[in-house]
């Protein structure tokens, strides 16, 4: 089986501008507390507020973890400690999209289900293993690339 993760980095980055957030907003909050008289504080939390929920829901609800073997791929869900079986045989296409410039080049690898909307995208930046991966749909499914 491959397994491949959010790299540590990623993860890390997400976490400080959570907690980078989520202290001015605190911060804001008793400043508030102390001194009512700001009416332009008042704006600022009610807004940092939805904004700071709404990022935290999908910082923590695209952090996943792919498994692939034995023509299936396994998603453990994070947030929701939930955990989805998909068979690769129901794979519409897989492709690869390589974007190069100056000083890396970005990869990612886009696959599309046949019962599902958006395509799960695993790039080399943000997750573990892309080569295995990579390599591995290359031998399973060639005839699926699109």
């Amino acid at each position: 089986m491959i397994v491949s993760s959010p790299k540590t980095k990623t993860i890390f980055s997400l976490l400080t501008f959570l907690l980078i957030t989520y202290g001015l907003l605190i911060y804001l909050i008793i400043d508030l507390i102390k001194n009512p008289v700001n009416n332009f504080k008042y704006i600022l939390v009610f807004g940092l507020i939805p904004m700071v929920v709404i990022v935290s829901y999908r910082t923590f609800k695209s952090l996943k973890i792919y498994s692939f073997g034995e023509g299936r791929m396994e998603v453990n869900y994070l947030l929701n400690m939930g955990r989805k079986t998909i068979f690769l045989r129901d794979m519409h296409s897989w492709s690869e999209t390589v974007i190069s410039n100056k000083l890396v080049n970005f990869k990612e690898l886009r696959i599309l289900l046949n019962n599902e909307k958006k395509p799960i995208t695993l790039n080399s930046q943000e997750n573990t293993s892309y080569t295995q991966v990579f390599t591995y749909f290359q031998k399973k499914y060639p005839f699926k690339r699109k």
